[in-house]
């Protein structure tokens, strides 16, 4: 999801990424990246322990997801990751804009992303906030719907060519 809304992201703004040592990523998601935890629990609970579920596991981390990322588009910059619920995005983006304001980087891919999970339906569930009566759109609703999706936001310092824009 990240990479299609990145390239739509780039594409539209008419951005370079470049050589990629002056870019940036940063991610705000609330659940990260649980794919390889969530296919291997069986295994894990059933007590296999191997090599490959070993490997899947050390994936587990946040950090996967930016590393993955950041290798895929070349971005050489500081690739980070913030994991604070709903404010995740918020977050992100105002280390985007930090990093730019302090001339770290030139550019920055700043991403909200979260995919369905059922650790993060669980998660929710237990915090009491999953929706009971599913009407998204009600003034009357009580609770939330999860969804997935991404977001891509591309900041990019301001150069004397675009002050002339």
């Amino acid at each position: 999801m990240s990479l299609k809304a990145i390239q739509e992201a780039l594409e539209v703004s008419g951005c370079d990424i470049g050589e990629g040592y002056d870019a940036g990523l940063v991610i705000g998601s609330v659940w990260a990246e649980t794919q390889s935890a969530e296919s291997n629990y069986s295994k894990l609970k059933q007590g296999e322990i191997s090599s490959g579920l070993l490997h899947a596991l050390r994936r587990y981390p946040a950090g996967s997801l930016a590393d993955s990322i950041g290798e895929t588009l070349n971005i050489r910059g500081p690739r980070l990751i913030f994991n604070n619920a709903c404010a995740s995005s918020n977050i992100a983006l105002g280390q985007g804009l930090d990093l730019i304001r302090r001339g770290i980087c030139r550019l920055v891919v700043v991403i909200g992303v979260d995919r369905f999970s059922l650790p993060g339906l669980w998660g929710a569930e237990r915090s009491g906030f999953v929706g009971r009566d599913l009407q998204s759109f009600d003034c009357n609703r009580k609770g939330t719907v999860l969804g997935e999706g991404s977001a891509v936001l591309i900041i990019e310092a301001e150069t004397d060519d675009s002050r002339e824009r």
